[in-house]
């Protein structure tokens, strides 16, 4: 008699590691797999005993699963005994057999249901050396089972060899199975439920990186071992502190990416034991729990206090360490109302100690090659020789190797610098070795230079003016300057200034049009020892008066008629007033002294007011000599595009004439126009460019003159790859990135990239300096991200009238007492080889979902679709929820499928925007920047929501709904509705897979991702048993087509019969016009009814009409044709219920013609007209024995026959040869079209199907449709 088997539930441990059996196809993350490697040759018959005997004597090695009802349970059956194989790699190469052979076992999946979940295999490596492979799935044994299963295997062995007593009862798995079932319905589960409720409400992120692939679980391992000093200090360290080791690496790890993602809140995931008694700490099974060890970080604890501050907070949390992950993971989750994990970094401690007695043996572990967090770093402490051996566990799709490394390299600098100086505070602790700060604070520095600062642009421009006094300087408008007609000009400015009082210092205000007087101005105000203000006419009046007051300027330079009425009491100079002009053209004495103001520049303010930026005549001294030993210059001609109030000005015209170039300036209607901008760059054979990106954009697309160039330099914005690219196929100039912010004068770092294979900001210029720093100011590492901070020669004054600000900006700079750096607010990390990648505004990130993103990432993703010139992506809110819009310019429009198609390879799903729009161009600022603020508003309403609900329209659809809506908790979900935009996440996968097991839909997590609505996975189940499915079809068509075709014959109009009123669907398409016309001829049809959709349906529809027929009688229009506002794709066509069915009575027959007839883009569009359509027609047919004329296509024969069968004749009788009706949206469409109706005609209805072939011109008058451009005929 067979004995009864008792089931148990699974434990919380156990039901962590179904979900992700469940979740992922055969994952091996579940799978642990260790080899013991005995020292000397053992006894096989003695080592397959004590296997065995370990079997025996343990439940939980016999553990066994069953799925009852969508529930999973275990049992245990009863011991019998199982030979374990022996293999032999004692053979030439055998070791590297033996190591494939443990990686192919490891990765291998377990059968999950009534099967063994443990597999032993003996193994000799030798005559002195054998072994024992086990893996476990962990479903039944966690990490310190495996320990003690080493244990009782070895323990069992040396019995064996000494012949004592073998033990053969241990402690049974089902009783801790009975604890906690008794667990979880007692007082202590509720207080550890309060107590988790109330750590979880105040967390903010809790994700650390990002998960590019949707679900993939491969990983790759990276080991290192602490040496032997370090580690010997370790545990020093924690005896004094008396903490355990897992405390001093928890400390180190948190600090590394508290510094590294500038958070105050760290979660860790960490794996606790679980095993509350001497007992359980001996029983084989799966106790562990995987917790959220919730961290706070205060800077201004010293290390010692902070680890006191650790130990006491996980002493704490053990004390309520029993309460289910899975409980606290839901509880997050609605609290927060997020889809994120708790974390998805986990540390694991094992200090699990072996025994192997008289046995002589090694553990050597086998990595399964997939892991679920984004990193898992797992310390053991490998007590026998007094090492920690450190196992990085990574997802590839998140990290790098040498991301690895770094983390590791810091998290050892980290450790010396606490232990080192243990009062230092956290905020100040390295996470550089001497060598890597000497590396970067010095060596990436090196950029001593000498220069003579006395010597002002004046002195420099005076010298080239006596060097080349005739030679061209300007161009303006066919007119030209020499340098000695510029320096006589500028001289008398200056002396006019001078007799006007302008003191030393004194700011003047200049705003001129483009013309001479740009450099005239700028010259003359310089001259006269004061320093220049310069402001854009066309700014809006309220600007200019604040710059003008804030700046307490006296006189304002201009050539402007609009300034002469600004409120202010500034004197305005005319600078067509011939007086200026009328004075002596003698040098003047330059008195200018390199701390001495050379000009005031506003940007734009956070408080919404622009803020003045000063610089002196060192810091542009400083950068004439670093910018012409790092570029030559030694060319002809410079064009100058840029407005005179944005700094980079300086470098196109002032720089230019210095070394002796010639300027020539462009003009406004030449700046507005890429046309006459690439004519005046050719007439006078420019040779030197300066640009934004964005204007570099512009002059891409309309112009061919860059070829001509020999030298690029593009800055003031971020320079994107795309456009690098596109630069280097059309020019061989050299090519610049320039960065620098106005605080550090123009550019303070470039880097040639026509040759380069990288684009980075490259190295700072000479006597400047960058430090990239953590939130604390503490030097980051090489390859991490911080924000860059820029000290040296180059640094300004301050702000004007802005102490706080200018205090909060520009700091003391601790590598140089004495000195000031810049803080810029901008991000970047240190490369290799000394050169920073730029990333972005500190302030461009932004939170969507719970994750924190730059925008500049999404923009650069866009930007790799060669289709897309320029994108900017912002924020903007929609029912209290932050959503994305990108605006873009490109060739061409790209549908929205398409583009997120693009996204998904690069980018998560949260990235994806949820708006796309596309601009002519877009809108730039005066200074040739994007200008964000006019970008048009991503208004949203109902008619560009792209979840628009829409009915699931068969059985599958419905019941996935119902399922969706009750795991989700929305009441109505729609076809269209997206799975994540719902609030889908993996656990609702989970539940919404266990509710379907009984639907066979046979559907994987992943699909979820692939296909996040009802209407596309509804698709792709119909679709897996597609080939069981066309062949049930293709005997049907194939076999009984003519029963079929002879059921349509029994429908079609045979002679004249009074057919009454018609309903006509795409009465304004070109078929569906011609088809009404003979309509309204037509004696024996009393009415026609038409539907057509949209608001203007009436005009619509007479457009089209008269467009085709202009001589129709009007009489006969309004007695026979009767307009119905509707819409086919709609449940009852959209209509009211009466209108509905007035339109049931007067109708006695359906022509449907309407179909959208593109032959490209996106399915989902044709099949909501042309099937979905199609369906509610055939409804309104059926329901009230209507006959139907269904207009299709002959296109539905295909365009060739799949896996090349040619089949020679596609007739009236056929539907499906084996043809590729797939490849072709619309063809597809009226395929599955056909299909539907021949269903629904096995059914009752009463269906006529006409296949129409090619539509051209009429051939009466040669008249061709109005939307021709759609037609794939004329198109090729």
């Amino acid at each position: 008699m067979k004995k009864e088997i008792t089931i148990y539930p699974l434990t919380s441990a156990q039901k962590s590691i179904s979900i992700i059996d469940k979740f992922y196809h055969n994952p091996s993350y579940v799978n642990l797999g260790i080899t013991i490697r005995f020292k000397g040759q053992l006894d096989n018959n003695l080592l397959n005993n004590a296997i065995n005997l370990v079997v025996m004597q343990n439940d939980a090695l016999r553990t066994r699963l069953k799925n009852e009802s969508n529930d999973i349970f275990q049992y245990f059956p009863e011991y019998n005994e199982h030979p374990v194989e022996l293999l032999d790699f004692s053979y030439k190469k055998g070791l590297e057999d033996y190591y494939q052979w443990a990686q192919d076992v490891t990765t291998r999946a377990f059968q999950f249901y009534d099967s063994d979940l443990c597999y032993f295999a003996m193994l000799k490596f030798s005559n002195n050396e054998s072994g024992l492979f086990i893996k476990c799935h962990h479903i039944i044994v966690d990490f310190w089972a495996i320990i003690l299963l080493v244990n009782q295997v070895a323990k069992n062995c040396q019995r064996s060899v000494n012949e004592a007593v073998l033990e053969i009862h241990e402690p049974s798995y089902v009783e801790y199975i009975k604890k906690e079932n008794n667990y979880l319905s007692s007082s202590r589960f509720f207080t550890d439920r309060d107590y988790w409720q109330r750590k979880i409400e105040v967390l903010p992120d809790t994700n650390l990186f990002m998960k590019r692939g949707s679900s993939s679980l491969e990983a790759r391992r990276k080991s290192y071992r602490i040496p032997l000093e370090i580690s010997s200090r370790i545990n020093e360290v924690c005896n004094q502190n008396k903490i355990s080791p897992f405390i001093l690496f928890c400390s180190v790890l948190s600090i590394y990416f508290w510094k590294k993602e500038g958070r105050e809140q760290i979660v860790i995931g960490t794996t606790v034991l679980n095993r509350t008694t001497l007992k359980e700490k001996n029983t084989i099974g799966a106790f562990f729990n995987n917790l959220p060890f919730i961290v706070d970080l205060d800077p201004s604890l010293s290390f010692k206090e902070y680890l006191n501050y650790l130990n006491i907070e996980w002493l704490t949390m053990l004390r309520y360490s029993s309460y289910p992950y899975v409980n606290i993971l839901k509880q997050f989750r609605k609290t927060q109302k997020v889809n994120d994990n708790l974390f998805d970094f986990t540390l694991t401690f094992l200090n699990a100690n072996l025994d192997p007695g008289q046995i002589e043996f090694e553990l050597e572990s086998h990595f399964n090659g997939q892991e679920v967090n984004a990193l898992r770093v797992n310390i053991n402490e490998m007590k026998s020789i007094g090492l920690f051996h450190l196992d990085y566990d990574y997802s590839t799709d998140v990290l790098k190797e040498a991301e690895i490394e770094d983390i590791n390299r810091s998290l050892l600098n980290l450790v010396q610098d606490g232990m080192k100086y243990p009062n230092k505070s956290v905020g100040n602790l390295n996470m550089l070795s001497d060598s890597e700060q000497q590396l970067i604070l010095s060596m990436f520095n090196q950029t001593e230079m000498e220069f003579q600062p006395e010597k002002t642009i004046i002195h420099l421009f005076v010298e080239t003016v006596r060097k080349i006094p005739e030679k061209i300087a300007l161009v303006f408008e066919n007119n030209q300057l020499t340098y000695q007609e510029l320096n006589n000009r500028s001289n008398k400015l200056a002396r006019f200034l001078l007799k006007k009082g302008v003191a030393k210092e004194e700011i003047v205000g200049f705003s001129v049009d483009r013309s001479f007087d740009l450099v005239v101005g700028i010259l003359g105000i310089l001259k006269s020892g004061a320093a220049y203000l310069p402001i854009d006419p066309s700014y809006p009046r309220e600007r200019i008066e604040h710059m003008l007051r804030d700046s307490n300027c006296r006189f304002l330079l201009t050539n402007c008629s609009n300034h002469n009425h600004l409120k202010t009491e500034v004197e305005v100079i005319d600078l067509s007033n011939s007086e200026i002009w009328e004075g002596t053209a003698d040098g003047l004495v330059c008195t200018l002294r390199p701390n001495d103001l050379a000009y005031l520049i506003y940007t734009s303010g956070s408080t919404g007011m622009p803020k003045g930026v000063m610089i002196e005549h060192r810091a542009i001294s400083n950068f004439v000599h670093s910018i012409t030993k790092e570029i030559d210059f030694t060319y002809k001609t410079i064009i100058s595009i840029t407005t005179l109030s944005f700094d980079i000005f300086f470098m196109e015209t002032l720089l230019p004439l210095i070394v002796g170039l010639r300027v020539i300036i462009a003009n406004n209607e030449e700046l507005a126009s890429p046309r006459l901008l690439s004519d005046l760059i050719v007439r006078y054979q420019v040779d030197v460019l300066q640009a934004t990106p964005a204007r570099l954009n512009i002059m891409l697309n309309s112009s061919t003159c860059l070829n001509q160039l020999s030298l690029i330099m593009v800055g003031g914005e971020v320079f994107p790859q795309s456009l690098l690219s596109r630069l280097k196929k059309i020019t061989k100039a050299q090519i610049y990135n320039m960065y620098g912010p106005t605080e550090t004068t123009i550019w303070s770092s470039t880097k040639r990239l026509d040759d380069a294979d990288q684009l980075t900001i490259g190295r700072p210029i000479g006597n400047t300096k960058f430090y990239i720093q953590d939130k604390y100011q503490t030097p980051v590492p090489i390859g991490i991200l911080g924000e860059i901070f820029i000290a040296g020669e180059g640094v300004a004054r301050g702000y004007l009238n802005r102490p706080e600000l200018t205090n909060e900006k520009f700091l003391s700079n601790p590598f140089f007492p004495g000195t000031r750096m810049y803080k810029t607010g901008d991000l970047g990390k240190w490369l290799a080889n000394g050169e920073i990648e730029y990333i972005g505004r500190n302030d461009n990130q932004v939170k969507i979902r719970g994750f924190r993103i730059e925008l500049s990432e999404i923009e650069e993703c866009l930007l790799k679709n060669e289709d897309i010139i320029q994108a900017v992506v912002t924020t903007y809110q929609h029912l209290d929820r932050a959503l994305l819009c990108a605006f873009l310019v490109g060739s061409v429009e790209l549908p929205v499928s398409e583009l997120r198609q693009h996204m998904m390879g690069y980018l998560p799903e949260f990235m994806i925007p949820n708006r796309f729009i596309w601009l002519p161009a877009l809108p730039l600022t005066p200074n040739g920047k994007v200008d964000r603020k006019s970008l048009p508003n991503p208004t949203w309403s109902e008619d560009v929501k792209a979840n628009e609900y829409i009915a699931p329209r068969d059985g599958i659809e419905q019941r996935m709904a119902d399922i969706w809506s009750k795991t989700l908790n929305v009441i109505k979900v729609g076809i269209d509705d997206d799975f994540f935009e719902l609030g889908g996440d993996s656990l609702a996968i989970l539940e919404i897979l266990s509710s379907s097991l009984s639907e066979a839909w046979k559907i994987s997590a992943q699909e979820f991702y692939e296909h996040p609505t009802i209407r596309s996975l509804s698709l792709e189940i119909k679709e897996r048993d597609y080939v069981t499915y066309q062949n049930k079809k293709t005997s049907v068509y194939m076999s009984h087509v003519p029963s079929y075709f002879e059921v349509l014959n029994r429908f079609i109009v045979q002679g004249e019969v009074n057919t009454g009123s018609i309903l006509l669907t795409g009465a304004t398409g070109f078929l569906g016009i011609h088809i009404l016309k003979e309509l309204l001829n037509n004696q024996l049809v009393a009415k026609v009814y038409c539907i057509v959709r949209g608001a203007d349906f009436e005009r619509r529809f007479r457009d089209s009409l008269y467009f085709y027929f202009p001589q129709v009688a009007s009489e006969l229009i309004n007695q026979k044709i009767i307009l119905v506002n509707g819409d086919i794709t709609k449940k009852r066509f959209g209509l009211l219920s009466d209108e509905y069915q007035e339109l049931v009575g007067n109708v006695t027959s359906v022509i449907h013609a309407a179909a959208m007839v593109k032959h490209y883009g996106s399915y989902s569009d044709f099949e909501r007209i042309n099937v979905n359509g199609t369906q509610e027609i055939v409804d309104f047919c059926r329901e009230n024995d209507m006959h139907l004329s269904f207009i299709s296509t002959t296109s539905v024969s295909g365009n060739f026959m799949s896996e090349k069968v040619f089949i020679k004749d596609f007739t009236e009788n056929d539907l499906y040869n084996g043809q590729d009706y797939k490849s072709n949206v619309y063809v597809r469409s009226k395929f599955e079209a056909e299909s539907l109706i021949l269903e629904e005609v096995e059914k009752g209805l009463k269906a006529t199907i006409f296949r129409v072939g090619i539509l051209t011109s009429r051939i009466s008058d040669g008249q061709f449709q109005v939307n021709i451009e759609e037609n794939a005929f004329y198109r090729n």
